[in-house]
């Protein structure tokens, strides 16, 4: 089984915990079990120029009993939000994963610091009002839109290099995320 970075985000991953937890090598065996909630979108990461669907939401894993890995920060049933939209995982399929420093995340482009901490804000913002399949996917968008979007101000799902479509009420709801953010920082 390849070894993957851990690149689907948890709550604790988010604010900080779960990276400071963690050793170097420090290993999660985990279960892909559903999105959900969720709501269903098309994304673009090249300004528009070609279109994927997935599902927006909470991952839904299970922590493997046998062979849980090294890291103590998780058991049984937990959530995730992705980072890296262009890894694929399947439902019901087993997957080994190093826990790396959400600054170092995802591998391929890490994010560093400054969106590292937008999205432990995030998460402390507006994570716990999330209750229907409409906020789990726009919150999972506003996510998307912090790591994959670079220069954007103000961050937008409908334009810029990373772009949602196909989900209008999710769009608009991520994007009031960034109004109310913007408008709590003027205060």
């Amino acid at each position: 089984m390849q070894m993957r970075s851990l690149t689907t985000l948890s709550v604790v991953l988010a604010c900080g915990t779960l990276a400071s937890m963690a050793s170097a090598v420090d290993t999660v065996r985990a279960t892909f079990n559903s999105v959900s909630p969720n709501t269903s979108c098309e994304f673009s990461n090249d300004f528009g120029g070609t279109w994927k669907g997935t599902l927006a939401g909470g991952m839904n894993w299970t922590r493997d009993n046998v062979n849980p890995g090294t890291f103590a920060g998780l058991q049984g049933d937990f959530r995730t939000f992705c980072i890296e939209i262009t890894q694929n995982v399947g439902f019901g399929n087993t997957y080994d994963y190093l826990v790396i420093d959400p600054s170092d995340a995802p591998t391929f482009d890490p994010m560093g610091s400054f969106r590292a901490g937008q999205l432990s804000e995030l998460f402390g913002r507006f994570y716990s009002g999330l209750t229907t399949g409409s906020d789990y996917g726009a919150f999972q968008m506003a996510v998307w839109e912090i790591v994959y979007e670079i220069g954007e101000t103000p961050l937008n799902v409908d334009n810029g290099r990373f772009q949602i479509r196909n989900a209008a009420p999710e769009q608009a709801m991520a994007n009031a995320i960034w109004a109310r953010w913007t408008a709590r920082a003027r205060r």
